[in-house]
């Protein structure tokens, strides 16, 4: 995995062509995406979230931490590179200059002496194990995203985004969250996928969850696309004076022709699969349009035979919604 150093800017995908990652992100940093670098904060808060939640073992960390001092020591963070630094000059580690900790034919990367010596340090210093450990996970959330990013700035984001999705929770309460592609996000950043599909996508995957697709109607999904989970939410950022583009955004989609021409780009795409229903919309991610209607279908049949009814009547209602092009 490459990855950058503490100067570098860059938050990028290193294989767009690898199997599609997830950012698992609170809908509440929708607010945030127009703003500027707003993605690449998001971005940030959602690998800095997924590395706090990988394990680790010390010996690791410890290797880790010596691996990268011999062969990228100017890209560690400062604090820990200042750490190492200071152990070496008072004599606590060892530093092999001639092989770099690599022995054997094949040149594994093992470095004994400088672990324990690491490790050591560990014991005694909690601060500088927390550092280290902060970086590793880092690395490895890096590495399984499929993404080269900066230490540094995305825990700078990350503290940012985080102040902010906390005190929206303390006003709001729990916020809905939602597992967004990374390679959309990506799009979104570089402007290859408009931002109101953006949202419309995230919205989406907010509703649905866990399951394969879920009924909702215009206006709650109008609600996530801004970032809001409840009502309460909404008035609040439509009352905020310094969000305009919230409230034109919401202005617009709340006329029937904008939404609907909003849900052609949507299936023209292939962002979400969107059919009508008698009241409402159903949606879906992961079904086709075929998919979703048989999908549908089968969850009338059962609905309507729990609650003692004709299925065939249902259906039929539902089919009525399909053939018109707005729902009633």
């Amino acid at each position: 995995m490459n990855w950058h150093g503490k100067n570098s800017m860059i938050l990028n995908m290193e294989n767009p062509v690898a199997k599609s990652k997830y950012f698992f992100i609170p809908i509440c940093f929708l607010q945030k995406i127009d703003q500027k670098d707003g993605l690449n904060s998001l971005m940030s808060w959602a690998i800095i979230d997924f590395s706090s939640k990988i394990s680790f073992d010390l010996e690791e960390v410890a290797r880790q931490t010596i691996y990268s001092y011999y062969r990228h020591a100017k890209n560690l963070p400062e604090d820990i590179f200042h750490n190492i630094e200071l152990l070496v000059n008072e004599g606590k580690l060892n530093i092999d200059e001639e092989y770099c900790g690599f022995i054997g034919s094949k040149y594994s990367f093992d470095p004994v002496e400088e672990i324990k010596q690491i490790l050591d340090e560990f014991h005694s210093d909690e601060e500088f194990q927390a550092a280290c450990v902060c970086f590793y996970r880092f690395r490895q959330a890096c590495g399984v995203l499929n993404i080269t990013a900066n230490y540094s700035r995305c825990y700078q984001e990350y503290n940012t985004l985080e102040r902010f999705r906390w005190t929206n929770e303390e006003q709001m309460g729990k916020d809905a969250y939602a597992s967004v592609r990374t390679d959309l996000v990506f799009d979104a950043r570089e402007g290859k996928l408009p931002s109101e599909l953006f949202r419309f996508y995230v919205a989406c995957k907010s509703i649905i969850g866990r399951r394969n697709f879920n009924s909702t109607s215009s206006n709650v999904l109008i609600m996530r696309m801004l970032g809001a989970k409840s009502k309460k939410a909404l008035e609040a950022i439509l009352e905020d004076s310094n969000n305009t583009g919230a409230k034109e955004l919401f202005q617009k989609l709340s006329k029937r022709y904008q939404f609907n021409k909003l849900l052609e780009s949507v299936n023209g795409r292939s962002i979400a699969t969107v059919i009508p229903a008698t009241r409402g919309y159903y949606i879906s991610i992961s079904f086709s349009l075929e998919q979703l209607t048989e999908a549908v279908k089968r969850n009338i049949a059962k609905r309507s035979l729990a609650r003692n009814r004709m299925a065939g009547y249902d259906i039929r209602e539902f089919e009525k919604s399909l053939s018109s092009l707005t729902p009633k």
